[in-house]
């Protein structure tokens, strides 16, 4: 990252890398990142990768996460309403 900017990124976030020079194996994938501070995070053990040299760019990744809910006809039979 750069020294000068902050991330807005979480544990847990997904990103991806474009245009890194030198340590190509990171474009266009997809990593899930560990906050370290507002100016770093890490995306795992990249020690297999090639040595990073300049540039590049990061940008978050939405990514879908499946949700359960119980049928109309249920719902009709059982209303359910959580507790506040």
């Amino acid at each position: 990252m750069h020294e000068d900017k902050r991330h807005h990124f979480t544990d847990g976030d997904y990103v991806t890398f474009r245009e890194v020079e030198g340590m190509t194996q990171v474009n266009g994938q997809k990593f899930k990142i560990k906050f370290i501070s507002p100016h770093s995070f890490s995306i795992g053990d990249t020690s297999s990768f090639d040595e990073y040299k300049r540039e590049g760019t990061v940008e978050h990744v939405k990514v879908p996460e499946p949700m359960g809910f119980r049928s109309f006809d249920s719902s009709l039979l059982i209303p359910y309403a959580p507790d506040r």
